[in-house]
């Protein structure tokens, strides 16, 4: 399971980049989070250039059932707040049906790689959904490689792949330029 961010994290990270002390990161921190409530509490929309859209929709009473007992019950009426990620923020993560379109391969052959290659670890939320980024597409490149270009075994390939270390799966291939065509790809495929 990948790490959940905290606002004490983020806080750290200000005081370590930035060089403020704790106190006025923490209050950047805290401004910043209270500005955005406010915002949704007047019913305005938050926009965060490059990164995503808060909103707060109000959701109206529906039919629903109790987990515990099956029993009938009327979940009320509410407001909810969503978070759609912006276009700059989707285009760093990909599902694993698009990185298995990407790298021509099944998604079942991903999850199988994924139990055997260590180093293949994408972050994974609700339902087992599973969320690729660059340097997992870059690996899975080097690794579909490997097996299919290569005739390595799995085996052979994970002997190669941990005696050039960590380090190696950055520079695969130029990973700039290849990732580039994913992405022109990826954009062609949604067309």
């Amino acid at each position: 399971m990948s790490k959940t961010v905290t606002k004490a994290d983020i806080v750290d990270h200000l005081h370590s980049t930035l060089g403020l002390n704790k106190s006025e990161a923490k209050e950047i921190v805290e401004s910043f989070f209270d500005e955005i409530t406010e915002s949704l509490l007047k019913n305005e929309e938050v926009k965060l250039s490059g990164f995503g859209n808060f909103e707060l929709i109000k959701k109206k009473a529906r039919p629903g059932r109790n987990p515990k007992t099956g029993e009938a019950v009327t979940v009320s009426a509410r407001k909810v707040v969503t978070f759609r990620a912006g276009q700059k923020l989707r285009n760093k993560v990909f599902s694993i049906g698009e990185v298995a379109e990407l790298c021509e391969l099944k998604t079942h052959t991903l999850r199988f790689w994924e139990k055997e290659f260590k180093n293949l670890n994408p972050i994974t939320r609700k339902g087992n959904r599973r969320y690729y980024q660059r340097q997992d597409i870059l690996l899975v490149m080097k690794i579909r490689s490997l097996l299919y270009k290569q005739g390595l075994t799995v085996s052979g390939a994970k002997m190669n792949l941990e005696s050039k270390g960590k380090d190696n799966s950055e520079t695969v291939l130029g990973s700039e330029e290849i990732l580039k065509d994913l992405e022109e790809i990826l954009q062609d495929l949604k067309k």
